[in-house]
């Protein structure tokens, strides 16, 4: 049901706080307003319209459980999120495209994380964040390291992109948030040009749909 919204206005009067006072037998005083001309009586503040914005915003909160997002639901145990990790090394070839296992299911609300192809695959439309973190291991210099997301198959998106400079321990971490219509599934790839390399435990993949 609609909110039924107050329009709420201003009380306008002649003389605004003007008083006469007015003894009485007790000796107190009574103050009583002398405002002259009324020009809008104005929208009382009384018990009656402060319980109704009370009244909808306790109707409010009970009805969203303190969770707000543009898709409908209001629980985050039925929103589409998935995480999932790797406790072990992972060898990639140089110069060559590998895919990044994601061996271990931490958690997954709609079962769309496979962790036997380290893919997820998105049951809904939507836009959906993807958050990823490897850490890697004695990268050579002068080595070009690369992560991408890839979607159906085919690359999408670039997570990072730099070169080394000396020998380095790194962990790579990137995120970004792309449109994936439902059976569509994503798959992170690992690049490190002209140097076999190795990740190290503790790569970690979280997506989330957030619209």
């Amino acid at each position: 049901m609609a909110y039924d919204k107050t329009v709420w206005k201003d009380r306008v009067v002649q003389r605004p706080r003007t008083y006469i006072e007015s003894a009485n037998a007790d000796g107190s005083i009574t103050h009583i307003p002398s405002e002259g001309s009324i020009t809008e009586v104005g929208t009382p503040v009384n018990a009656s319209n402060l319980n109704k914005i009370e009244n909808e915003l306790y109707s409010l909160s009970t009805q969203l459980n303190g969770v707000v997002n543009p898709w409908g639901d209001n629980t985050t145990s039925s929103r589409s999120r998935c995480e999932a990790s790797e406790s072990n090394s992972i060898n990639l070839s140089g110069s060559t495209w590998t895919k990044m296992l994601f061996r271990q299911e931490n958690y997954d609300a709609f079962n769309e994380y496979d962790p036997s192809t380290s893919r997820f695959t998105a049951k809904s439309n939507g836009v959906y964040l993807i958050s990823v973190s490897v850490p890697m291991t004695g990268v050579s210099a002068q080595r070009r390291v690369m992560m991408d997301v890839y979607r159906n198959g085919t690359q999408v998106w670039r997570l990072q992109d730099f070169s080394t400079s000396i020998i380095s321990d790194m962990s790579l971490v990137g995120s970004t948030s792309m449109y994936m219509n439902a059976g569509d599934y994503i798959e992170i790839m690992l690049c490190v040009s002209g140097q076999s390399s190795i990740t190290e435990p503790g790569a970690a993949l979280f997506v989330t749909r957030i619209a």
